[in-house]
C-alpha cells in the first residue's frame, strides 16, 4: 500500500494468502521478497519405537498407532511381545506346555511356533517283538500292532519269528504259475517274487512298434507306437510309425496369422506359435495422434493422441504436426480477477498467473489524498485539509480549497516560474483583505481562461480591498506598504504608476506572479 505520510509503499505480508488449507505439510508464510514459502511440517515423531507415527489431516493432529510387530523378537518360544504406545516393547509370557501326560515329553517347538507333546513309547514297551511295540496313545500306553510280515511277495509264506525277533518269508514256486504260454515258466524268488520264465522272441527289428506274444493265438504282434519317433521338436512336425518302414518326418505347423503387421515364427521352446508385433510397420507418419500399434488379434491399431498437458491453467495447450511438438501459449485473460486497483494479471507459460502492478495514484498535489477506487476502475483525490495547517492558530485555519486557489495563481506565473509564497494560501493577512486578493486571483483566472495569462500584482495586508471592476495588467515587480498605496490611492491603472512607486526602499512582503 501506499503511505501519504513517508510517501513510501509498504509491502506488509500476509501469511494467510500463502495457506493452503493443508495442516501435514505445516503453516505457509510470506515472504515480502520471495513470496510465498513452503511450511515445515509438524514433527510427529513420538520416539516410541513400536508406534507409527502419522500426520492426520483429516484430524489436524499427529496420532501414533501401536504396531506389535515392530515388537516382535521372531522367536515364539518365550512369549509375544506387545507394544506399549507410552512405554514402548515389553516381552510376552512364555507358552505354557505341560500337558500332564507321563508318557509325552512336552516342549515347545520354535520351528513349528507350537507345543510339542512327543509320545515316549519306551516307557510303554513289554519286550515282545511279534505283539507289536506298544506306543503312548491319548495319554496312556496302549498295546502294539503286531508286526506285518507281509511282504507283497504273493509266491512266499510270511511267518513272525519269536526266536530271531523277525520275520521269515519261505518261497513257493507252485503259487507263482499263470497258466499263460507266452511268459514261459514263473519261479519264485523271496525278493522279487514270480520270475518269468523265457519268452518267444518278437522282435521285428522296428524300433517304433511295440512286439508281443499273442497267448490266445500263440503269435507275436507288433503294434505301432508314434511316442518312439518324436525326436522332441514342435517345428518340424509331429513324427509318425510305419510299421514296415519304421519312423517317417512329420508336417511342420502352419504358423501365418494372416496379420501383416505381426512377425510369424514356431517357438521351439514353448512348443507353440509365436506372432510377434511389429509396430514401426503401422506408422502413418503423423505425430499429434500418437504412434499407431500392432495389435496381434485386430492389426494396426491408431495410438494414443500426444498428451500435451503441461500443468499450467492459463496456457492453451495444442499440438503442433508441422513442428512435431506441444506448444503452450500463455492466455493472459484466464489470469484476470476483475480487480483494478491491483494491475493487470498477466500469464506466464512456466509458472503460470503472475500478480499485475497496482497502478500509481500520484496527482502531484500536496494537499489531496490519492487512493485507486475499484468501483470506477480509476485514480481518485480527496482534498485534505489536514495538509494545508502553517501551524499558526491567529491566521485561522487553512483549507484544501484556498491551496487550490493558490495553484490556480501559481499557473499565472511565466516562464521564470517563481513561485506565489505559500502565505497567501493562509490566513497571515486579515479576512478582509485575503478575500479581496481571492477575488481578484479568482477573476484573473476568469480572465485567463477566456483571454490571455494575466500577472496580478501583490497587495498588503493592511489596506482594505477596494470593490473590484477590471483586472489590469501589471508588470512583474516587487511590492512595498507605499507603492501598492501610491498604485491604489491614485487609481493608476497602468505599469508604469507601479514600477514608479516601486522605487522605494521598503522590502517586498509577498510576490504574485512574477
Amino acid at each position: 500500500m501506499c503511505v501519504e505520510a513517508t510517501r513510501t509503499c509498504t509491502h506488509t505480508p500476509n501469511n494467510s494468502h500463502c495457506d493452503d488449507s493443508q495442516f501435514c505439510n505445516g503453516a505457509e508464510t510470506c515472504d515480502p521478497v520471495n513470496g510465498c514459502q513452503a511450511g515445515t511440517p509438524p514433527n510427529c515423531a513420538d520416539k516410541v519405537a513400536c508406534t507409527h507415527d502419522l500426520c492426520d489431516e483429516s484430524i489436524h493432529a499427529c496420532r501414533h498407532v501401536v504396531d506389535n510387530s515392530l515388537c516382535d523378537d521372531g522367536v515364539f518360544c518365550n512369549g509375544v511381545e506387545l507394544c506399549d504406545p507410552k512405554l514402548g516393547c515389553h516381552a510376552g509370557t512364555p507358552p505354557i506346555c505341560n500337558d500332564n501326560v507321563p508318557c509325552t515329553v512336552d516342549s515347545c517347538n520354535e520351528a513349528t511356533h507350537s507345543c510339542t507333546h512327543t509320545p515316549n513309547n519306551g516307557s510303554c514297551n513289554d519286550g515282545f517283538f511279534c505283539n507289536g511295540v506298544e506306543t503312548c496313545v491319548n495319554n496312556h500306553c496302549v498295546p502294539g500292532t503286531p508286526p506285518n510280515c507281509a511282504d507283497n511277495i504273493p509266491c512266499t509264506t510270511d511267518l513272525c519269528d519269536p526266536a530271531t525277533n523277525a520275520c521269515i518269508h519261505v518261497p513257493n514256486d507252485a503259487s507263482c504259475s499263470n497258466g499263460l504260454f507266452c511268459d514261459g515258466n514263473e519261479l519264485c524268488n523271496p525278493q522279487t517274487g514270480c520270475q518269468p520264465g523265457t519268452p518267444f522272441n518278437c522282435d521285428d527289428h522296428i524300433a517304433c512298434t511295440v512286439d508281443a506274444c499273442n497267448e490266445a493265438q500263440h503269435v507275436c504282434t507288433h503294434t505301432p507306437n508314434n511316442a518312439f519317433c518324436s525326436n522332441g521338436l514342435f517345428c518340424d512336425g509331429e513324427e509318425a510309425c510305419n510299421p514296415l518302414q519304421g519312423c517317417v518326418s512329420g508336417t511342420p505347423p502352419n504358423c501365418n496369422d494372416g496379420i501383416a503387421c505381426t512377425k510369424d515364427q514356431c517357438n521351439e521352446a514353448g512348443d507353440r506359435c509365436d506372432h510377434i508385433p511389429i509396430s514401426s510397420s503401422c506408422g502413418d507418419g503423423l505425430y499429434c495422434n500418437g504412434v499407431e500399434l500392432c495389435d496381434v488379434a485386430r492389426g494396426c491399431i491408431p495410438g494414443p493422441p500426444v498428451d500435451c498437458g503441461d500443468g499450467v491453467a492459463c496456457t492453451l495447450d495444442t499440438c503442433d504436426e508441422n513442428a512435431n511438438q506441444c506448444v503452450h501459449t500463455p492466455n493472459s485473460k484466464l489470469c484476470d480477477d476483475g480487480l483494478f486497483c491491483n494491475g493487470q494479471e498477466t500469464c506466464d507459460a512456466v509458472h503460470g498467473c503472475m500478480p499485475g502492478t497496482a497502478p500509481v495514484c500520484k496527482d502531484g498535489i500536496p494537499c489531496t489524498d490519492d487512493f485507486c477506487d475499484e468501483s470506477r476502475h480509476a485514480c481518485d483525490s480527496v482534498p485534505n485539509d489536514g495538509h494545508c495547517s502553517d501551524w499558526l492558530f491567529c491566521n485561522g485555519v487553512e483549507n484544501a480549497r484556498h491551496r487550490v486557489a493558490s495553484r490556480e495563481l501559481q499557473s499565472l506565473a511565466p516562464a521564470t516560474k517563481r513561485r506565489v509564497p505559500s502565505s497567501f494560501a493562509t490566513n497571515k493577512f486579515n479576512h478582509a483583505t485575503r478575500d479581496w486578493i481571492m477575488a481578484r486571483a479568482m477573476t484573473a483566472i476568469h480572465v485567463r481562461r477566456t483571454f490571455a495569462p494575466l500577472r496580478v500584482a501583490c497587495i498588503p495586508s493592511r489596506f482594505a480591498a477596494p470593490a473590484v471592476t477590471a483586472i489590469p495588467t501589471i508588470a512583474p515587480t516587487t511590492c512595498s506598504r507605499r507603492s501598492v498605496h501610491a498604485r491604489i490611492a491614485n487609481g493608476a491603472t497602468d505599469n508604469r504608476a507601479v514600477k514608479s512607486a516601486a522605487t522605494t526602499t521598503a522590502s517586498p512582503r509577498f510576490l504574485i506572479g512574477a
